[in-house]
């Protein structure tokens, strides 16, 4: 029988490469640590919510297409917080109503041009 010779060649070293997914472990924890919300929510508890009469919600839908309705009336971006406040009572609930394939960008900035008015009291709405 032959012998056959050992094959000198590329070695696998594995050191480096347990070495290298420790410095990533440690890497992703700790920069996780540091994230901070950027939009602060109170949440509500899962359940059937309080029914609000029709007469006092103004209800703001936002569409794929990026247009703004208030109470079914067409709204130019601009114009939404000018005509909300026209409105707006002590009684007035304001609802945000978005389709589901409606950009969060664009729902942020219509939450942050309410808040940065002075309505905070704002709602959401969805369907399942």
């Amino acid at each position: 029988m032959t012998r056959r010779k050992k094959i000198d060649g590329a070695t696998s070293e594995l050191m480096p490469l347990i070495d290298m997914v420790f410095i990533l472990l440690i890497f992703f924890m700790l920069s996780s640590q540091f994230l901070k919300p950027v939009i602060s929510l109170n949440l509500p508890v899962a359940g059937s919510g309080a029914q609000i009469e029709d007469t006092k919600l103004l209800i703001v839908s936002l569409t794929k297409e990026k247009d703004i309705y208030l109470n079914q009336e067409k709204v130019a971006q601009p114009d939404l917080v000018k005509e909300i406040k026209k409105r707006l009572s002590s009684q007035t609930k304001v609802v945000i109503s978005a389709d589901k394939e409606v950009e969060y960008g664009s729902f942020v900035t219509i939450m942050d041009s309410l808040k940065s008015n002075g309505i905070n009291d704002v709602s959401l709405e969805y369907e399942d």
